[in-house]
């Protein structure tokens, strides 16, 4: 098995849920995310989206 990594700077807190999103259309069964960050990199924005969209619940916070 190999890990991808991917490092990516976005500039706003939309942009960063916004591809937490488009994550959650793409992930699969069995798939594993490790979000690594500074305070304030974004890891919590990134699961927001991803959460909302996942769950299909916009109020999710």
């Amino acid at each position: 098995m190999t890990a991808a990594t991917l490092e990516l700077e976005l500039g706003s807190v939309e942009e960063t849920e916004l591809l937490g999103a488009q994550l959650a259309e793409v992930v699969e069964r069995g798939d594993v995310i490790f979000l690594s960050g500074e305070l304030g990199a974004g890891k919590t924005s990134l699961s927001r989206g991803f959460l909302r969209r996942f769950f299909a619940d916009p109020e999710l916070e």
